[in-house]
């Protein structure tokens, strides 16, 4: 079976050598920077502990950079995948869009 590779861990084995041999501008640097800092220590986190096991696991922050994959998604916490069961999260944009998905008008035209 093929692992999959995070854009995170290509830019861990390559970035270094990439840049010996490429000049990135400052935005492109700074992207590549956030890339690689994202859920590790470097961005700081917080440590959580589970109610029935009291294992404790730290939880990274991500780097919020719009161009990473992982920056914005949130992870499932491991003793919520065993019981099947996981958090749930609603943002308004969940509440509003079946109002939008029957509508033939542009949302910007309902009044």
């Amino acid at each position: 079976m093929i692992e999959s590779l995070t854009l995170q861990q290509l830019l861990l084995q390559h970035f270094a050598e990439y840049l010996g041999s490429h000049k990135l501008d400052r935005h492109r640097l700074k992207v590549c920077r956030h890339l690689l800092s994202c859920h590790t220590p470097a961005l700081g986190g917080i440590a959580y502990q589970c109610d029935h096991c009291h294992d404790q696991f730290p939880l990274y922050h991500g780097c919020r950079d719009r161009h990473c994959p992982q920056g914005t998604r949130l992870p499932a916490c491991p003793w919520s995948i065993a019981a099947k069961t996981r958090p749930v999260l609603t943002s308004i944009t969940d509440l509003i869009a079946p109002l939008f998905l029957g509508n033939e008008l542009p949302a910007g035209k309902i009044a």
